[in-house]
C-alpha cells in the first residue's frame, strides 16, 4: 500500500433481496458479470433474475447428464449467479465444477479468459471414459446453440416488440404475471444458449493458442487477439455503426444537423415525436428504424427496472451530437475494416510459415474460434432483447398498484420482491405493509451504493483495500486485450446513461468502470481504453478489438487511481497503463 489506500467497506450482512451461498461450492467473482450488470440491482429485478437463472442452471446440468456431479441449489440459494449487497456475482467455484466435468486431461483455465480474477482451474475429472462421453454430448450442445442462434435472436426481437405494442391496460392482471412468467422462461432457455455459446467459444481459444505456442515459441502475446477480433459485422459494434448512419442521415437537412449540435435533448426528443416538417419527418422515420433494431440496448439492458434506448433515448441523441460534424474519414465501418485487414494478413503470414497439415488444423481451429465469438457477442444480444419484455407489463402492474394505493409511485414495483407482487395481485398484500418494505429497501439500495465487493471472495466477505493515490510516473497493471499503444487524456466515464459525459473528444483514452456494447459509442472517436472489470472475452475486450483500439481491462480502481485529464500510455500488448502527468 506504498501508494495510499482506500478501505472499502464491510458488508456485514446482505440485504434483505439478496440469495443465498451455495452450500457445496464457494469462491465467487465480480469479473466480466459486473459489465453486463453494474452497480447495485433493485429487488425485483434480482427475484426476477435469480429466478430465470435457477432454470439455466438446471438446464445446464441435466442436458449434460451431471445430475450426480454438480449440486444444483434452490432459491433463494444461488447456484451460478448470485446476488450479495445487491450486486450481481458469479460462483467462479461452480462454473468450475461443471468445467471439470469434460475435462479428462487437463483444465483449460477457461474461467480466466472472461475474468482476471477467475483464473482458476477448472478440475480434472478422475474418471476419463466418463468424462470424454460427456465433453463429445457438450461440444454438440455448443454447436446447436451457435447453429440456431438467428431463430433464437428472431424469437427474442419478436417477443419485445410484442410487450411493446400489445394493449396491456386491457390485460388483466393475472395475464400480465403471466406475461412475465413466460418471459422467465424465455429469458432461461436463452440464457442457455448463451452460455453454451461463450464456454463453447473460450474452449475453442485454448487449441488454437497451443498450436501458435508449439509453432511459433515466443510469438508476440497479441497475436490471439488479433486473430479473433475485427470479424466484421460484429453484434456488439452494431450500436456505432448504426449511430453513424444515423448521423448521416440528418447531415442531409442543414437544419436537422444544426438542431442535433445546438438543441437540448428534451427538445431533440419532442422533434422526433411530432416532426414539424418533412426534413424532421424524414429523420424520425430512420431514428424509428434504429429504434426497432436497437432501441434494446442501454445501460444495464438486462435489469427491467431500467429503460432502454428505445424508452429514453437521450445517450443515443447525445452520441449523435458528438458524430454529426465528424468527416467521412471517421466512419466506424472503415476503422473496422482496416482492423479486419491487418487481421487478415496475420492470418495469411502464419499459414505460410506452417506446414500443409498444421496449416489446415490453424483454419479449422481458428474458424471455430471466430464464429463461436461472433456467435457469443450474439447471443447476449438476444438475451439482452429478451429481457426488455419483462419492463411493460411489470410498469403496468407498478402502475394499477400505485392507481390503488398499494404503492406510492408506478416504479415502487421495482422495491417489492417477486412473490409479494403476486401477492398484491392475489389481493393478499395490504398497502401500508407494501408501502413500508418499500420504503426500508429503497433505504438500503442507497446505502449499497457505498459498498464494493472484491473481483474474488469466499462468503462470508472481508476487507478489500486497494491503492487510491497515484504519482505521475506510476504504472498500472491490468489484462491487454487489445494490441496497440496509444497515449491522450484521461476521460473518466463512470456510466454510459448521463448523456453529457458521452462526449469523448477524439484522441481521449476512455477509462470506465465496466463496459458494454452499449458503451461502444463512446469507444469509437478513443485513442485507448481502460476498464476497471472484465477479462480476454469479456465484451469490452471484444468491441475493442473490433475497432482496432488499444484496451487494458481488469486495472483495479483505475476510475480512481488516474486524475481526470492525466496524460496516460496505455499499452494493449504488455497489459499496462502508465501515467505520465
Amino acid at each position: 500500500m506504498a501508494m495510499g489506500e482506500r478501505v472499502v467497506p464491510l458488508l456485514d450482512d446482505l440485504t434483505s433481496w439478496d440469495t443465498g451461498g451455495h452450500p457445496a461450492y464457494n469462491l465467487w467473482g465480480t469479473g466480466n458479470v459486473e459489465e453486463v450488470l453494474p452497480g447495485i440491482t433493485r429487488p425485483l429485478s434480482a427475484d426476477v433474475i435469480s429466478t430465470y437463472m435457477e432454470i439455466y442452471a438446471r438446464r445446464l446440468v441435466s442436458e449434460a447428464g451431471l445430475g450426480d456431479q454438480v449440486v444444483v441449489a434452490t432459491l433463494p440459494e444461488a447456484n451460478i449467479f448470485g446476488f450479495f449487497g445487491g450486486r450481481w456475482a458469479v460462483n467462479i467455484a461452480w462454473l468450475g465444477a461443471y468445467v471439470g466435468s469434460y475435462q479428462p486431461e487437463e483444465s483449460s483455465d477457461m474461467l480466466g479468459q472472461f475474468m482476471r480474477g477467475g483464473r482458476t482451474a477448472s478440475g480434472i475429472s478422475e474418471n476419463t471414459r466418463r468424462a470424454l462421453r460427456t465433453r463429445g454430448k457438450i461440444e454438440r450442445l455448443w454447436a446447436t446453440a451457435l447453429a440456431r442462434t438467428p431463430q433464437r435472436a428472431a424469437v427474442a426481437h419478436r417477443a419485445r416488440l410484442a410487450a411493446l405494442r400489445a394493449a396491456l391496460r386491457r390485460e388483466s392482471d393475472a395475464r400480465l404475471l403471466e406475461r412475465v412468467d413466460r418471459t422467465i422462461a424465455l429469458t432461461g432457455g436463452l440464457f442457455v444458449d448463451h452460455a453454451y455459446v461463450s464456454i463453447g467459444g473460450a474452449e475453442q481459444l485454448a487449441p488454437l493458442s497451443s498450436l501458435l505456442d508449439r509453432t511459433f515459441p515466443g510469438h508476440p502475446p497479441e497475436w490471439g487477439t488479433v486473430l479473433t477480433s475485427a470479424l466484421r459485422d460484429l453484434t456488439s459494434a452494431a450500436p456505432v455503426a448504426a449511430i453513424w448512419k444515423l448521423s448521416r442521415a440528418a447531415r442531409k437537412s442543414a437544419a436537422v444537423a444544426k438542431a442535433i449540435e445546438h438543441e437540448p435533448v428534451d427538445v431533440l426528443r419532442e422533434r422526433l415525436e411530432s416532426p414539424p416538417d418533412a426534413a424532421w419527418h424524414r429523420f424520425a422515420a430512420a431514428f424509428a428504424e434504429f429504434d426497432e433494431s436497437l432501441g434494446f440496448r442501454g445501460q444495464r439492458e438486462v435489469d427491467p427496472s431500467v429503460p432502454d434506448w428505445g424508452e429514453d433515448p437521450s445517450f443515443v441523441l447525445s452520441a449523435l451530437r458528438a458524430t454529426i460534424s465528424l468527416p467521412a474519414t471517421k466512419d466506424p465501418v472503415r476503422q473496422e475494416e482496416r482492423a479486419a485487414r491487418e487481421r487478415e494478413r496475420l492470418e495469411a503470414r502464419i499459414e505460410r510459415r506452417l506446414s500443409e497439415e498444421d496449416a489446415k488444423r490453424f483454419r479449422v481451429l481458428l474458424d471455430d474460434a471466430q464464429r463461436y465469438v461472433r456467435g457469443r457477442e450474439r447471443t447476449k444480444a438476444t438475451w439482452a432483447e429478451a429481457s426488455r419484455a419483462f419492463r411493460p407489463p411489470l410498469r403496468e402492474l407498478g402502475r394499477r398498484l400505485a392507481e390503488r394505493d398499494l404503492i406510492a409511485a408506478e416504479e415502487d414495483v421495482f422495491f417489492l420482491r417477486l412473490a409479494e407482487l403476486r401477492q398484491a395481485v392475489a389481493g393478499a398484500l395490504d398497502g401500508a405493509t407494501a408501502k413500508e418494505r418499500v420504503r426500508i429497501r429503497r433505504e438500503e439500495y442507497e446505502r449499497l451504493h457505498a459498498l464494493e465487493l472484491p473481483v474474488t471472495f469466499e462468503l462470508p466477505l472481508t476487507l478489500e483495500h486497494t491503492a487510491a493515490v497515484t504519482p505521475a510516473g506510476a504504472t498500472l497493471t491490468g489484462m491487454g486485450v487489445s494490441a496497440g499503444v496509444a497515449t491522450g487524456r484521461a476521460r473518466i466515464v463512470m456510466n454510459a446513461e448521463a448523456g453529457d459525459e458521452a462526449l469523448i473528444e477524439p484522441g481521449e483514452i476512455l477509462v470506465a468502470p465496466y463496459t458494454d456494447a452499449p458503451w461502444t459509442p463512446l469507444f469509437w472517436p478513443a485513442a485507448g481504453v481502460v476498464v476497471e472489470r472484465g477479462g480476454m472475452l469479456s465484451h469490452a475486450s471484444t468491441v475493442a478489438r473490433e475497432f482496432g483500439i488499444p484496451a487494458v481491462v481488469a486495472v483495479q480502481g483505475a476510475t480512481t487511481l488516474i486524475p481526470p485529464g492525466a496524460l496516460v500510455t496505455v499499452d494493449g500488448n504488455t497489459g499496462t497503463v502508465t501515467i505520465q502527468a
